[in-house]
């Protein structure tokens, strides 16, 4: 059961980081709750909260610090949500042809 449970978190935290990618983007794509570029961002955040009770009920969360690979994870998962608008931007802005 604790395998199962594992490849569980593993696969929310990795399936969050596209669909926040795709809502942020404004890409048209299926996620459970929809096809509109908000409700693949809300899908997003709910996998990745998913993914820490998930742990949270498998390990215990203060086991999160221990484990590099979901602390990695999490980490990227996180830090993508709250730069990665910013940082589209920023590559967007500067990939212009500017002659």
């Amino acid at each position: 059961m604790a395998f199962f449970l594992d490849f569980i978190i593993g696969f929310l935290l990795m399936n969050s980081l596209p669909h926040f990618v795709l809502g942020i983007t404004k890409t048209r794509f299926l996620g459970m709750f929809g096809y509109k570029p908000t409700a693949n961002i809300w899908y997003s955040i709910t996998q990745l909260a998913l993914a820490l009770i998930l742990f949270h009920i498998n390990h215990g969360i203060e086991s999160i610090l221990k484990n590099g690979i979901v602390l990695g994870a999490v980490s990227t998962c996180v830090l993508f949500m709250i730069f990665g608008k910013a940082v589209l931007k920023f590559y967007r802005e500067n990939g212009k042809d500017h002659s």
